[in-house]
């Protein structure tokens, strides 16, 4: 049976091996001599050269120094297994190759080492190291790494030929064919002034020569909360939620690493300490999918959000015809009430830097304000208004009033006028490109979607069924599209409504928001989560609590979400950091200690939240 290593951590140092005829020996004999070999064409970063002698033919091993240090590979004195010495020379944890001297020794010389197919015994592929006719250890693709494996011509890196070996993105180690061949010794460096984290010491002669440890981990398994330890790697694969606080810096490195892999059900917080921070590129990890309760409990109608996510707008209702609106200006952590009267406000809308705002008071008019709320002004309109959509800029402005026709003022709602097209509809939502040319209008009396192209001069039916709609959101170039129903799939356009792809679960949605670029889209279902797609609607997962939700926004870059909910009296919801990175699902992390208390995400897998 053979004994597979699965790559988990760093496999940087092996061994280097080729074979040529010698008249010295005897046939039943085995000698292992070594010297230094400096860098050049064999090892670039030099190493050593270990000689092993069976009768007329000798092998020629090299332990060849890594451009970025040896993890993976430790030696030992092989005590009863070679009868007549020898060393033991382990690889990750695997069963050790015996290298063993004298008239017995065993396994023979040859080091074989072949690449393997993705099969029954290495479902993605790797590596196969077997000494003579010995037992071979597998070296398998994990699910962090990855092993490739290919015929290295005569060259700069093996004069004789070899094999090239890489690891996930690691320095290739080159094993080479040997050129030609006095005592060695290989013993265990302990940790110290040689090797800060152990290794292994190789004497040739009067030359001593150390093969260090470089970021090897040490692995253990999480089953309750705990703190890590520098340059280690842990493994959760528990269904509950767990918590790993980081290692206190005073304990670290520059350069120390930690590992994580997350594969249980629940999730797992990495948790700084109070003087650490993370930093990571932009957009490599997902948007903050935990929702924290926000501003004064109402029953909320609708919400917008500015571009930058920071002014957030809800208006709200209440059994008594009484209403009004609340602005925060501070990403949701405090809210002041900026209504210019009470009322039912059915809809809100914000440019981009919150400050121009129009409002619509059900049944009365619209208001607007270009100071963020600070004061407004009555437009005079009369109706049922219910639906609002604002440009970018905000002059250019739509407004729906139930039943009735849609209405267009092109001087950030200062003038209103009714738009010949379309047809009379009740509708239930607006949205738009950022310039205002590309529209989109849903009613659901009579169920139908339209589309115009020219800033509402006319408009065309572009609806993916008969369906009762309740929602719609666009990107900033109208080439995206996201429509909502009740009992209706999520569905999706980028051809600005031309076709339309089924996606998500079919919930009883009530509102959907997208990010700038159409990438990250939200949906909320009426009575249940929140869903949130980051890769433009091919698939979604649900998020935040179970609400009665009525309407939903983010920001232009999708990653500040406010959420809304009615019939009973509630906070908003408010996505943000933990300040943890979160482990979703199947995921993984590597950070990298850069000094000062911060801690680089230098590789994400999966779904981990930003902090």
């Amino acid at each position: 049976m053979h004994k597979k290593l699965f790559l988990v951590g760093a496999l940087t140092s092996l061994i280097f091996v080729g074979c040529e005829d010698s008249p010295s020996g005897s046939a039943d004999e085995i000698k292992f001599t070594a010297h230094d070999e400096p860098p050049g064409p064999n090892c670039r970063e030099g190493g050593s050269r270990l000689e092993i002698q069976r009768g007329e033919k000798v092998d020629l091993v090299y332990l060849c120094h890594p451009a970025q240090g040896s993890g993976a590979i430790s030696v030992s004195e092989a005590g009863e297994r070679c009868p007549h010495g020898g060393s033991l020379i382990h690889i990750e944890g695997a069963e050790p190759i015996a290298l063993c001297d004298g008239k017995d020794g065993s396994p023979p010389a040859t080091l074989i080492v072949e690449p393997i197919e993705p099969g029954e015994e290495c479902a993605s592929g790797g590596a196969s190291i077997r000494v003579g006719e010995g037992e071979p250890i597998l070296v398998c693709q994990g699910h962090t790494e990855t092993v490739s494996i290919a015929t290295e011509p005569p060259g700069e890196n093996c004069a004789a030929g070899g094999i090239k070996l890489e690891v996930g993105s690691r320095e290739p180690v080159f094993i080479c064919s040997g050129l030609d061949g006095e005592g060695v010794t290989l013993s265990p460096e302990p940790p110290g002034e040689q090797c800060p984290r152990g290794g292994v010491k190789i004497t040739a002669g009067e030359s001593v020569r150390y093969v260090c440890h470089g970021d090897a981990l040490s692995w253990h398994q999480l089953t309750a909360d705990a703190s890590a330890e520098p340059n280690a790697g842990y493994i959760d694969a528990t269904d509950g939620d767990l918590t790993l606080t980081l290692p206190p810096s005073e304990a670290l490195r520059i350069g120390d690493t930690l590992r994580v892999i997350h594969t249980g059900g629940g999730t797992l917080s990495i948790t700084p300490r109070a003087d650490q921070t993370f930093r990571y590129p932009r957009g490599s990890l997902a948007v903050p999918t935990t929702f924290f309760p926000r501003g004064p409990e109402r029953s909320w109608e609708s919400c917008a959000v500015s571009a930058d996510g920071l002014t957030l707008l809800a208006t709200y209702r209440s059994d008594t015809s009484e209403g009004g609106i609340f602005i925060s200006r501070d990403g949701g952590l405090t809210w002041e009430e900026r209504a210019p009267d009470s009322g039912h406000w059915f809809d809100i809308v914000s440019s981009a830097d919150g400050e121009r705002l129009t409002a619509a008071l059900a049944g009365r008019t619209l208001y607007t304000s270009s100071d963020a709320g600070e004061t407004w002004t009555s437009r005079h309109v009369q109706g049922m208004w219910q639906q609002l959509f604002s440009s970018i800029d905000g002059r250019i402005v739509i407004g729906a009033i139930r039943g009735a026709r849609l209405h267009r003022s092109l001087n950030f709602g200062q003038t209103w006028s009714p738009l010949s097209e379309p047809p009379l509809g009740y509708w239930v939502s607006l949205s738009g490109s950022a310039d205002g040319k590309i529209l989109v209008a849903a009613s659901n009396l009579p169920r139908i979607v339209y589309v115009s192209e020219d800033g509402g001069d006319t408009w065309l039916e572009r609806a993916p069924g008969d369906h009762n709609w309740i929602g719609t959101a666009s990107s900033e170039d109208g080439r995206r599209l996201t429509l909502v129903g009740r009992n209706t799939p999520i569905f999706i356009s980028t051809d600005r409504g031309l076709s339309w792809t089924a996606r998500g679960p079919s919930k009883y949605w009530s509102s959907a928001a997208s990010s700038a670029d159409g990438t990250i889209l939200l949906a909320a279902a009426d009575g249940e989560h929140l869903y949130v797609s980051t890769d433009g609607g091919n698939t979604w997962n649900p998020r935040g609590p179970q609400h009665k939700w009525k309407d939903v926004a983010m920001s232009r870059d999708g990653r500040r979400i406010l959420a809304a909910g009615y019939l009973w009296e509630g906070p908003l919801y408010v996505n943000g950091g933990t300040g943890s990175l979160v482990m979703r699902e199947d995921a993984l992390v590597e950070l990298t200690y850069t000094g000062n208390g911060e801690f680089y995400v230098s590789e994400v897998g999966g779904t981990v939240d930003e902090p």
